[in-house]
């Protein structure tokens, strides 16, 4: 562009020059000569200085062409480490732990529920240390000041109290059903009620009639009950570390045999009252349909007009008729006793795998004894006469992403434990309560190997 304008003013110099020299044109041969001069010395001043223009204009371009390089270059590289460092934040972030960005100094803090499974040994390691803590508080509550126990301790849910209030009313229910549908059986089989010359208590019992109760067998489990070492989830394992530190005082793993015992009660239970209500339905409706077959018959034989000789026989056929009538409405009169009791059974088994039946066979289980008739295998636990411990546990399992313009970004790893518990009389007076949160020393994150430290313990 500089080039281009001297050039211009040149050309506009030279034109005037020439216009000049053709209007005052010179008179002899020395002025002549002298202008010649003047324009030739002209001529190569001009030159020089287009000359130096054009050289200008190489070298800035020169220097332009270096900077782009310089600067593609720059790109590259900074494309390339803009890449590396995606690539690691996107596995990082595949793997669950967080990688947030953001200037020097700002620190993210996040808590997820998918953590790298080689940055989850700081959270076992905490449930270790506020396992002995618990431990430490519960002992000093039960010991005398000898040492010697005073009393045991089970592990109860919060809502202990509500569980076995309404747990009364299940209870309740359920034995008299059962005792119910137990003695309906029997009342059966002695007005000689038979399928098939099989007596009803042995018959084999329709899926349709125990749809309710298998559905609450299998509900019985504790689904938060697991020993799968998830951020989500230390439950199991701080009750069963807890657990083995406390031999001596805690009874360990109630609610696992107590739902094991509820699991007996509806194994043992259950069939026998969807017997019944299966008895009670297919005879109801033999029952009606063979009175029916009666009556239409002894219509049709009394209908006859017999000879005198066959008046006798005639005769004992409608006593046979009305015998088989008779003996069905004592039949009949039996299955009426029990006309609601089998409509209860059959909304009772139609509904108990949507109900609080599961937890109050487990936590109602004191009454269960109180009103017998229980299996013989089923022990009593005996829960009112220990001391109970509650808590609630929050685990989190934490990364630190440090991100720097200046520096490289750095990833800290270490897990928080939060424990409050509540310890109650077995006169349901409080003994104890306490709350203790602890975290484990903050680690740097080897990235280039993405491993934590080991972590092994047996109890």
């Amino acid at each position: 562009m500089k080039v281009a304008k001297i050039y211009l003013s040149l050309v506009t110099v030279l034109t005037a020059f020439n216009t000049y020299a053709q209007t005052t044109a010179p008179q002899t041969a020395d002025e002549l000569t002298k202008q010649t001069a003047l324009l030739q010395a002209q001529q190569a001043y001009y030159d020089q200085v287009l000359q130096t223009a054009k050289s200008q204009q190489a070298a800035a371009q020169a220097t332009v062409s270096v900077q782009t390089a310089s600067l593609a270059a720059n790109t590259q590289l900074q494309t390339a480490k803009f890449n590396d460092d995606l690539a690691l934040a996107t596995a990082i972030k595949g793997s669950g732990l967080s990688a947030a960005t953001g200037k020097d100094g700002s620190i993210t803090f996040t808590a997820v529920d998918k953590t790298m499974l080689p940055l989850q040994r700081e959270s076992l390691v905490a449930i270790e240390d506020i396992c002995k803590w618990v431990g430490d508080q519960v002992s000093a509550k039960l010991k005398d000041k000898n040492g010697q126990i005073t009393s045991k301790v089970f592990i109860a849910p919060a809502n202990y109290e509500t569980l076995v209030q309404k747990s009364v009313v299940d209870i309740v229910q359920l034995t008299q059903l059962h005792s119910a549908a137990t003695s309906g059986i029997s009342d059966f089989t002695t007005a000689q009620m038979q399928v098939a010359a099989t007596a009803l208590s042995g018959a084999l019992v329709s899926a349709q009639y125990l749809a309710g109760g298998i559905q609450a067998i299998t509900k019985l489990f504790r689904t938060d009950y697991s020993f799968s070492f998830t951020t989500a989830n230390r439950q199991g394992l701080f009750e069963q570390v807890l657990g083995m530190n406390c031999k001596d005082v805690l009874e360990s793993n109630v609610e696992g045999k107590l739902r094991l015992n509820a699991a007996k009660v509806l194994y043992a239970w259950l069939p026998e009252m969807a017997r019944f209500s299966q008895t009670y339905d297919s005879w109801t409706e033999r029952i009606s349909q063979r009175k029916a077959e009666l009556s239409a018959e002894r219509t049709q034989v009394a209908a006859l007009k017999p000879a005198d000789k066959d008046k006798k026989a005639h005769e004992a056929t409608l006593e046979e008729i009305d015998k088989s009538t008779k003996a069905l409405s004592d039949q009949e009169a039996v299955l009426a006793k029990y006309k609601a009791v089998a409509a209860a059974i059959k909304t009772y088994l139609g509904s108990i795998g949507t109900g609080t039946i599961y937890d109050s066979l487990v936590w109602g289980q004191q009454y269960l004894h109180q009103f017998g008739g229980l299996p013989a295998d089923i022990p009593n636990l005996h829960l009112e006469d220990m001391y109970r411990l509650s808590y609630t546990l929050n685990v989190q399992d934490i990364n630190i992403k440090l991100s720097s313009t200046f520096s490289s970004d750095k990833v800290r790893y270490f897990a928080t434990v939060e424990v409050s518990y509540s310890l109650v009389s077995k006169d349901g007076n409080p003994v104890s309560v306490g709350a203790k949160s602890m975290s484990t020393q903050p680690k740097d994150l080897k990235v280039k190997q993405i491993k934590g430290d080991d972590y092994s313990k047996v109890y």
